[in-house]
């Protein structure tokens, strides 16, 4: 009986084993790209690898922003994101029932204009 117990244990762990492994295959492409950063030409990463990069590719980027994430990529106060998207002033947004998502193309042009007025 103890030889049957510790012979379904073992069963079960290979069993488990396996899954493991076929999700870990299945992620695997996500979780080299949520690691991948990409480095400006001729600059060194923080590894000091110029071959390692520094941010994620934009192919592993969410394409929709919520405010929270555009605040953060601005350096603003989620309470400014709010402000300009209420007066209109601010990038373009959408509505997705009650979420606001910002496109990040749209959101990359916007900066690119408020530079060029600026100068």
């Amino acid at each position: 009986m103890l030889e049957q117990s510790i012979e379904n244990l073992t069963v079960e762990i290979h069993k488990l084993t396996a899954a493991v492994a076929e999700q870990n295959r299945l992620i695997a492409p996500f979780a080299q790209a949520a690691n991948t950063r990409v480095s400006a030409p001729g600059s060194q990463s923080h590894t000091g690898n110029p071959a390692a990069p520094l941010y994620p590719p934009k192919s592993a980027q969410p394409s929709f922003l919520t405010e929270a994430q555009v605040a953060t990529t601005l350096g603003m106060s989620l309470a400014a994101v709010r402000k300009w998207r209420f007066l209109r002033r601010g990038p373009q947004f959408i509505k997705l029932g009650r979420a606001v998502r910002y496109d990040r193309r749209k959101l990359e042009e916007w900066v690119d204009r408020q530079q060029r007025l600026a100068e």
